[in-house]
């Protein structure tokens, strides 16, 4: 048996070994793919038929490699042993290579090539070779072909890759023309690639296979003669002398592999060339199926005869009997029966072809009725022609017959075998000849006696049918060639007149197997992009583990393993990457049907790179997809237990549709850190038996169980490791991971209570201490998020848990990996973690709910909007009472003792004043609606919307010199004075005057916000000495040189409003989860071994907060140890900050309630100078206690406005509205602002 056969078939026996079930679209029963056999082994070249002056497209030529010397003067020893190019299946793979053969070990079909002539316009022709035995051209990816970087005659390319046929170049540049006057002759094969630069040729390597090389243009000669490019010479294929395999085999037709066994059989064409081409019908050849026989499987003494052997017989070849299949019968020529009528002997040579019972004279080898039953079958491959010749075939003469004898009854039946009417003999009438008919059977040696048609006349020539002859006008001898199986005699050329070297013509009848060459397999392509793959089956297996059903999709589990799946309704794929396969097309981006890679969306494992090959539609119009490579056999079972990574891989055996995915997401609830901060988590069990249970722990060292009891929870994230596999390469995102912690009991306190898991593989509730330090074998609980289910339209997850484990082949570094699944357990409703292999998981719905940390006062879910008026309002302001105290914070001017305008808060002994706790509130734009909103607090404020200048015309000049200056808000502004202990803000040289108690105080200080940053003026500038007044409006503006950048460090110091802490904006931090739970004021903390700030991050339990020093001054709480466990943030994402000796922290931080007050910041009510007070009012000033003293009132442009010695112990004075200065005499002037 052929080795390659031998090959095939040891292949399909493996493959069905692991067949999954049967894919009655593409595939056998098997899995595997109906090949044809490729055991009938192409006939050496024959030097008188092998030429071709004419290229017919319907043909199959053989294409000699690099012929020897010129064709027209060949002889035969230059075509034997010869080479031809041959298209060759890797049946493992399924791939199509190219190999150079010799000639009597290429598989025939394999060899044969038709040939497409296209005109490519002024480069002239262009050829495409389809191999008749895959229906597939010799076609390359030009991004496979390989590229040397030089060119020569011996460029060798046995280190390199044989070259697969792909989709992409088959035009290929060879002869001028398909037709001239010689015989065509070697010639080099090349290809430009995409009419680019480059050309491509054909280098076979020293073991035969073929590669693909591509050199650029400009590096070779006109001939290419200076590259080893292979030549081409298309030719005749020689005459084959077929035996019984190759007729049951029908010249390894489509079937034949089914049928190597009890199936095999052959059916013929018949086709009359009388006229016009007409198919032969209602004949015994063409009417059913044939079993060839070798005659000595029948009558085991013809295997000696001398006229068959090999070496010297005659008549090698002869040696088929054609058994009609299911009867006795057999092929034969009759003996006696003619289409002919009786009535006109003249023309009684139409024997007939029949089927008869075998019969024979005598027991010798061979006697001459038992030749009427022997064949020898000679195929021609380039013309698809088959030529049934008789051994013998005999007919008596007219005169007999006219007698009324029978074949039988004459010395025709005793004839010996050299008087046998064949094409080996002469036909002559000597000896048992002597009743031989002559005028019909006279003929030389050599000259064949076959198959051949004629019209019957009766009803004057109605149909064509089959009988026996000798080609018409046939008188020279034909040319004998041996071949491997039988002498093949064929025409010599020129004879009968026909232009070319084929067989002899004139016999008005073709015949031929009753098959076609259409290609096996068709290939196919899916564009790049991310898809489904669903199952298309007949044989369905609904397995616990696996439920392979017709249009079930190939799916990942949660351990990356592959297996088929439903698509359930709760369920939406779109958000399952698991079940999204990525699909790119490999190659030249111009190839046609170009090789894939497919590879899973999540776990970035490839399932399949090659070629795609189509079994058509399905009744829904989706193509059917399957592939041939038998190296992918994966899918063949879990049983819940980890797979070996070869079974992750498509099947060959199956076979598949794509469906686009629609909006794929990454799969994972992935939260950003922020998010988390504000919100607080529940875990709502979804599972109809199961209604309203929820994760719920009661204590620390409790399991975590399901409950009606809803637990809040919060997320940490701890690590986002890259994952998944988008187009082109790369990870399509992060895959959250987190440790889940018991919520605190409110924002301030932190428990440190944590999801955790223990030695029994269950979820407990343990404290973070008892985690780190491994108690009783507890370890982190840690998961992922994963998208599993959908319920009324929300997206419900698994929780995924995952451990850090070894890299592979370094044990010092970790990753995470899953581990296992939060599943519940029935009997106890605790939670434990089952592995990663199973079909159903519990899934849950994440419910959030909102919790900030800090007021937004345009709005948030804790206060709604209620203060969304309160920002940049001079007439509604803010106040802040401290909840223990019910004191108002608010400003105490010590600015006469030297000291600054501290902030201050209200006592018992305050109670009867009339102070003014209103703060204007001023947004910081840069956070504006960020997780940390931030507000400065002013009195005193002046606002400015966008103004002109010009240092000629002043404020709102309308000349052509003013220049656009933006708005602002001036006044003075509350500060905590940690920049001024480092003398950042040194408006005194004391610094120890900016601590309270050795507490860091805070005060207002004279600024002006303009953009994203804060002007804080340096002594000796104020607000009103570097203002000038509209002369349209006497309202006053800051000169805008005083704010130039050179001006930084001289006026004014200047600090950046980015949303980052600072000393001068504030955040309103919640401490509980209701408005009535109160908040604090959040601030910044120096390091004090760093001179700049220190920024706690947002959200944290470090930092610094407005708090209260043992004399009730208002300071800047910072770290400190006492009254609860507040020492670090939780050791989760390395976050841990080791205290050592800090002071102060958010727990002693003072707790206020925010409260609006209509009273306007800008209204001083009273002033202390001294003892001597100064009340703002309405068109007036107020002064108490300066009784016998001068005051005097004067505007911002230092204008008097009133001069007058007061006469009682409070004295009104009349005064416009604005800002006005009140001077007492004796004491410092003071400002006040007038409604």
């Amino acid at each position: 048996m052929n080795k390659k056969f031998s090959t095939l078939m040891a292949c399909a026996f493996m493959a069905s070994a692991f067949s999954l079930g049967a894919q009655t679209h593409a595939l056998t029963a098997q899995g595997e793919i109906p090949y044809r056999t490729q055991a009938v082994l192409s006939e050496q070249f024959d030097a008188c038929l092998t030429g071709v002056k004419a290229i017919n497209p319907d043909y199959y030529y053989q294409l000699q490699v690099n012929a020897n010397g010129s064709v027209v003067t060949e002889d035969q020893n230059d075509l034997v042993p010869a080479k031809v190019l041959v298209q060759v299946r890797d049946y493992a793979t399924g791939n199509l290579t190219l190999k150079v053969m010799d000639i009597d070990k290429a598989p025939l079909t394999g060899s044969l090539w038709r040939i497409e002539v296209k005109d490519n316009g002024l480069r002239g022709k262009e050829f495409v070779f389809v191999n008749r035995e895959t229906g597939y051209t010799i076609n390359y990816d030009c991004a496979d072909a390989f590229e040397p970087t030089t060119v020569s005659t011996t460029i060798n390319v046995d280190a390199n890759q044989t070259t697969i046929i792909k989709d992409d170049n088959n035009r290929w540049e060879w002869y001028s023309d398909d037709e001239q006057p010689d015989i065509f002759g070697p010639k080099k094969v090349y290809s430009y690639v995409h009419e680019g630069d480059k050309v491509m040729g054909l280098i076979a390597k020293t073991d035969g296979d073929v590669v693909a090389v591509k050199v650029k243009k400009s590096l070779l000669n006109d001939e290419m003669t200076n590259i080893n490019f292979l030549t081409l010479t298309v030719r005749t294929a020689g005459a084959k002398v077929l035996t019984a395999k190759d007729i049951n085999s029908m010249i390894d037709a489509e079937g034949s592999w089914q049928n190597r066994t009890s199936n095999n059989e052959a059916v013929f064409n018949a086709f009359g060339l009388i006229g016009t081409k007409a198919a032969i019908t209602n004949e015994d050849l063409v009417t059913g199926a044939y079993l060839a026989q070798e005659v000595a499987a029948v009558y085991p003494a013809y295997a000696a005869w001398d006229m068959v052997q090999p070496a010297s017989g005659k008549f090698f070849g002869y040696n088929i009997l054609l058994n009609k299949k299911t009867t006795d019968k057999y092929l034969m020529v009759a003996t006696d029966e003619t289409h002919e009528s009786i009535q006109n002997p003249s023309l009684h040579g139409g024997l007939k072809v029949i089927d008869a019972k075998l019969a024979r004279v005598n027991e010798e080898a061979c006697d001459a009725l038992l030749a009427r039953y022997i064949w020898k079958a000679t195929y021609y491959a380039t013309n698809d022609s088959l030529v049934l010749e008789p051994l013998n075939a005999s007919v008596i003469t007219t005169a007999l017959k006219q007698a009324g004898k029978k074949w039988n009854q004459t010395k025709l039946a005793d004839a010996t075998a050299d008087e046998y009417y064949n094409t080996i003999n002469a036909g002559s009438t000597t000896g048992n000849n002597v009743d031989l008919n002559g005028e019909f059977a006279k003929k030389a040696e050599k000259i064949p006696v076959a198959l051949t048609a004629m019209n019957a006349t009766n009803g004057i020539d109605s149909r064509t049918v089959i009988t026996v002859g000798q080609p018409q006008n046939a008188v020279t001898s034909g040319h004998d060639v041996k071949t491997a199986n039988g002498i093949a005699i064929v025409a010599a050329e020129n004879h009968a007149n026909q232009p070319y070297c084929y067989p002899y013509a004139n016999m008005n009848v073709k015949v031929n197997f009753n098959n076609t060459y259409l290609p096996i397999l068709n290939r196919t392509t899916q564009a790049t992009g991310i898809y489904y793959l669903q199952l298309s089956t007949t044989k369905t297996n609904s397995s616990l583990d696996e439920k392979r059903l017709n249009g079930s999709y190939l799916v990942a589990d949660y351990a990356g393993h592959y297996r088929y799946d439903v698509w359930e309704a709760e369920q939406n794929f779109a958000h399952m990457p698991a079940t999204q396969w990525v699909v790119e097309q490999l190659g030249c981006p111009e190839g046609g049907n170009r090789w894939v890679k497919i590879t899973n969306r999540e776990f970035a494992s490839q399932a399949f790179m090659g070629q795609l090959y189509t079994a058509g539609k399905n009744a829904e119009g989706k193509e059917l997809v399957y592939i041939i490579n038998h190296n992918y056999q994966g899918l063949r079972g879990h049983n819940n237990v980890a797979t070996l990574a070869t079974n992750n891989a498509l099947n060959c055996a199956d076979t598949l549709i794509f469906a686009a995915v629609e909006n794929p997401t990454i799969g994972y609830l992935n939260i950003a850190d922020d998010v988390l901060r504000e919100n607080k988590y529940a875990f709502n069990l979804i599972e109809k038996d199961f209604s309203n249970q929820f994760l719920s722990a009661n204590d620390v060292i409790e399991n975590l169980r399901l409950s009606t009891t809803a637990t809040n929870f919060e997320f940490f994230r701890v690590a986002a490791p890259a994952f998944g596999y988008k187009v082109g390469g790369g990870t399509i995102g992060e895959k959250y991971l987190y440790k889940v912690k018991v919520s605190d009991a409110n924002k301030i306190d932190n428990d440190h209570v944590w999801v955790a898991y223990d030695n029994n593989h269950k979820f407990v509730i343990a404290s973070e201490k008892d985690i780190n330090a491994g108690k009783d074998g507890l370890k982190w609980a840690t998961f992922a998020f994963k998208e599993n289910s959908e319920n009324e339209g929300v997206d419900c997850f698994t929780l995924v848990h995952h451990e850090l484990v070894p890299v592979e082949g370094d044990s010092k570094v970790t990753v995470y990996q899953p581990v296992g699944v939060l599943s519940k357990e029935l009997q106890t409703a605790h939670t434990k973690a089952i592995d990663l292999c199973q079909r159903e998981y519990d899934v849950f719905d994440i419910i959030p709910d909102a919790r900030p940390l800090y007021m937004n006062m345009r709005g948030d879910a804790v206060v709604g909007d209620k203060y969304a008026s309160y920002i940049n309002n001079e007439e509604n302001c803010m106040k802040f009472t401290h909840t223990k105290t019910a004191g108002n914070l608010f400003e105490r001017s010590l600015l006469a003792e030297g000291l600054l305008n501290y902030l201050d808060i209200e006592t018992l002994s305050d109670a009867g004043s009339r102070k003014n706790a209103a703060l204007y509130v001023d947004e910081v734009a840069a956070a504006v609606d960020s997780r940390m909103p931030q507000y400065m607090f002013v009195i005193r404020p002046d606002s400015a919307v966008a103004y002109t200048w010009c240092s000629q015309h002043g404020i709102n000049s309308t000349c052509e010199h003013s220049a656009p200056y933006k708005g602002y808000v001036a006044g003075e502004f509350l500060v905590n004075l940690n920049d001024s202990i480092h003398a950042s803000i040194n408006k005194l040289t004391d610094a120890s005057k900016f601590h309270s108690d050795n507490y860091t105080r805070l005060a207002f200080v004279e600024a002006i916000h303009q953009g994203d940053f804060l002007y804080v003026l340096k002594a000796p500038y104020t607000i009103a000495s570097i203002s000038a007044a509209d002369p349209a409006t006497e309202k006053m503006y800051v000169v805008p040189t005083y704010l130039a950048a050179d001006q930084e460090g001289i006026v004014y110091d200047k600090i950046a409003l980015d949303g980052a802490h600072n000393n001068v904006a504030f955040a309103i931090r919640y401490v509980g989860d209701t408005e009535e739970d109160g908040i604090m004021l959040e601030s910044y903390d120096v390091a004090m071994a760093e001179a700049d700030k220190s920024e706690a991050g947002i959200g944290s339990f470090t930092g610094a907060w407005v708090t209260l020093n043992g004399t009730g001054v208002p300071v800047l709480g910072k770290f400190h140890n006492e009254n609860g466990n507040h020492d670090t943030d939780d050791t989760v994402g390395g976050n841990s900050t080791a205290v050592k000796d800090f002071s102060q922290v958010i727990n002693q931080a003072a707790v206020f309630a925010p409260n609006a007050t209509e009273g306007p910041a800008t209204d001083t009510e009273e002033v202390e100078v001294a003892t001597i007070k100064v009340i703002s009012g309405n068109g007036s000033v107020t002064v108490i206690g300066a009784e016998g003293k001068t005051v005097t009132i004067s505007n911002v442009l230092g204008q008097t406005i009133a001069n007058t010695v007061v006469t009682s112990n409070e004295a009104t004075i009349s005064t416009p509205a604005g800002v006005v200065f009140v001077a007492v005499e004796g004491e410092a002037a003071v400002k006040a602002i007038v409604k």
